[in-house]
């Protein structure tokens, strides 16, 4: 987990210093993590979405959303990025 930390902060760091492919890199690392915590997420808490929407769908527009608040927002660090997803 420390390696996925320091990897999100340095894509941070890559994004912020103007490096815009960073971003979606930044994104592309955290997918994974992001859709087994949909999937729980829709499993657990929303079950009642989860008879009417499948995971990827759900992620998928989350993901959108994440891309285009990133637009909008200054992160001050991993942890701040994690608590935005």
């Amino acid at each position: 987990m420390a390696g996925t930390a320091k990897r999100t902060t340095e894509l941070l760091d890559l994004w912020q210093a103007g490096d815009t492919p960073a971003r979606d890199r930044l994104l592309e690392h955290c997918c994974d993590r992001l859709k087994a915590l949909t999937h729980r997420m829709l499993r657990q808490r929303f079950s009642h979405v989860g008879r009417w929407e499948e995971t990827d769908n759900v992620l998928q527009r989350a993901m959108l959303r994440l891309y285009q608040s990133l637009e909008n927002v200054t992160l001050e660090s991993g942890r701040h990025f994690y608590n935005l997803v």
